[in-house]
């Protein structure tokens, strides 16, 4: 008898468990992948979209603010907004009490309030210039993003973007190693010919444990001391940089 309860409850733990993992990975951690991956020797360039591509964070900070007392989290006082930029944003959600299994949620929420107003933001200046100058210079390009892949391409189309060969977005923040992975595994590019673009500790993180190139931009969400203390491969102050030291 006390073995039958015991393998009942191990069974029962177990399709918990299952349940729990569909749910999370299907309902609530969704992926999307919108464009191709070329399979061919030219090297792949990845950038995140927030804050590195579309300068989204202001708007962003905005709306979680907007937000906060439906989801029950802290506001970010946006006069404080800057001093934000020296604090990594695990860190910056835990502040506001933003957990693991709240977070999709916010973001998922984040994006349809951003939808409305994805018109308004800007493109980081000389980020256009430096997405043509790469694609005529034979280089793959592609987008991982935290944002859902309609916002990105609305803003892409908006600003005359035609570039771009893939999107790929998934509503869970940490995820972008794993999303990275995938793309590595359908181009079949040597990692050491693939490289991540980011604004965030996270992205250069990503691109760490992938074994991709990290190139660390200064003009995003997190301070130039600040991503400078995740070693990034490189660190770039504008655009062009990008396309100077690739050639």
């Amino acid at each position: 008898m006390t073995r039958l309860f015991f393998k009942r409850i191990i069974f029962f733990a177990l399709l918990m468990g299952a349940a729990v993992f569909l749910y999370w990975n299907y309902f609530v951690c969704q992926t999307q992948f919108d464009g191709h991956v070329l399979k061919n020797n030219k090297p792949l360039i990845v950038f995140d979209f927030d804050g590195t591509v579309a300068d989204s964070w202001p708007h962003i900070i905005k709306i979680m603010n907007r937000i906060s007392p439906e989801y029950g989290f802290k506001q970010i006082p946006y006069a404080d907004k800057d001093k934000y930029r020296n604090i990594e944003l695990k860190q910056v959600l835990k502040g506001l009490d933003i957990g693991s299994l709240r977070l999709p949620f916010v973001v998922k929420r984040v994006r349809k309030e951003i939808q409305k107003d994805i018109l308004n933001i800007k493109m980081v200046p000389g980020m256009k210039q430096l997405l043509d100058t790469l694609k005529n210079q034979g280089y793959n390009l592609g987008i991982v993003t935290s944002n859902s892949v309609a916002n990105t391409k609305k803003f892409l189309k908006h600003n005359n973007v035609e570039d771009i060969d893939f999107i790929y977005s998934s509503t869970c923040v940490g995820d972008k190693d794993k999303l990275i992975k995938d793309v590595i595994q359908k181009s079949q590019i040597d990692p050491e010919s693939i490289y991540y673009v980011g604004d965030e500790v996270r992205d250069i993180e990503a691109a760490q444990k992938t074994g991709v190139k990290s190139i660390a931009v200064t003009w995003g969400f997190s301070s130039k001391k600040l991503i400078e203390q995740s070693n990034p491969d490189y660190l770039i102050n504008d655009p062009m940089d990008l396309s100077k030291f690739l050639n």
